[in-house]
């Protein structure tokens, strides 16, 4: 039988103002610059980026920056774009496969540098202390652009910078972020800039991030050649979701299948009733439950509560929610009800499943210039 456990986790349909990027997108304009991802200095064009690597960041994520950054210099036969390496001290930084790497400058000696990306751990919890989210607050009212990749994003949530904003985030992460920060809209996409902070999910999406940069700063042919040595052969709309596995997973199954999918991803909190989800759906309770036995080999009813039960499970490994808190989250009214069907289907109380250990390091900090 197929499962559709990943495919149906933390997928909404975003909703992205502006532009999408493609092919023929025309490079960023000075009267554009307000809608770029980088800020260019005035008198020489280039952009100098400084890249925060945190503990726990993927080397993927940082290699494929310095990779594209690089050629877009080398096709552009100049100096666009200027990139450091920086930490929070001159240490070494661990990443999430155990290598580290040498920052070149700590954050405090770099001033009033234009733009940074911020790099962690998909599983960050921005532990870094306080003073690096005053840090990066006064780092945009100052003007500064401000990227997140990966647990980067959720950095800047804890930092409070995604107040009221959209943001992207890694599909894994989106249903904890959207728990954890109400008043931000995450989004599973690309990648999303609202004013002068992007997010993006990392990984796979940090080339798409590394593109859209280089188009912007370097020229549409620059990107194309670049996307041609990275076998990438279009330029994605930057409002597509992250995968296709959901896409790829339902395609032969009936169409209000799919659709009761969709609706139960997205009523999580509040569920809906069986007869209202198979009306949703544009077919009868029946016909419904009939559909879900003979290709998932249980009723709607079990599906839904199965799916909501592994959003738990995601919730208390990643955050440090209660579980009366992640019952009521994941529509379960009593937190016993919620016990008793959760240690059901993973043989194990909530309160004994394995948390991920809150990433608290009173050491790590930075002092606030101004």
């Amino acid at each position: 039988m197929p499962t559709l456990d990943t495919a149906l986790m933390a997928r909404e349909s975003p909703v992205i103002r502006g532009e999408t990027y493609h092919a023929s997108m025309p490079t960023a304009s000075a009267s554009d610059e307000a809608k770029s991802v980088f800020m260019r200095d005035t008198y020489t064009g280039r952009a100098v980026v400084d890249i925060l690597i945190l503990p726990g960041f993927e080397l993927h994520d940082l290699s494929v920056l310095l990779d594209t950054f690089h050629l877009a210099n080398d096709l552009s036969q100049r100096e666009k774009i200027v990139v450091q390496v920086v930490g929070l001290t001159v240490a070494e930084v661990p990443s999430s496969i155990g290598a580290s790497v040498q920052p070149t400058y700590a954050m405090p000696e770099r001033g009033a540098v234009a733009n940074v990306v911020i790099l962690a751990g998909q599983d960050a919890t921005a532990g870094e202390t306080e003073r690096l989210h005053q840090w990066i607050r006064a780092r945009l009212c100052r003007s500064v652009t401000i990227s997140g990749i990966g647990g980067g994003c959720r950095v800047l949530a804890e930092s409070r910078a995604l107040q009221g904003k959209m943001a992207a985030a890694h599909w894994e992460s989106c249903a904890v972020l959207r728990e954890l920060y109400r008043d931000t809209q995450f989004l599973d996409c690309l990648l999303v800039t609202d004013g002068r902070i992007t997010t993006c999910g990392g990984r796979c999406t940090t080339l798409d991030f590394a593109l859209l940069c280089i188009d912007q700063l370097c020229g549409n042919e620059v990107a194309r050649r670049i996307a041609d040595k990275f076998n990438r052969d279009q330029f994605r709309p930057l409002n597509k979701r992250q995968i296709d596995s959901t896409e790829v997973g339902t395609r032969r199954l009936p169409p209000s299948i799919r659709r009761a999918l969709e609706i139960i991803s997205n009523n999580i909190e509040e569920p809906i009733s069986s007869n209202d989800l198979a009306q949703m759906s544009q077919t009868c309770p029946r016909q419904l439950q009939r559909l879900f036995v003979r290709h998932f080999n249980m009723t709607p009813g079990r599906f839904y509560q199965n799916h909501r039960l592994r959003r738990a499970r995601q919730l208390i490994t990643h955050t440090s929610l209660s579980i009366t808190e992640i019952a009521l989250a994941t529509g379960f009214k009593t937190a016993s009800h919620f016990s008793k069907s959760y240690r059901l289907l993973f043989g194990v109380r909530p309160s004994k499943d394995e948390r991920s250990p809150r990433k608290e390091n009173p050491k790590l900090g930075i002092e606030v210039a101004g």
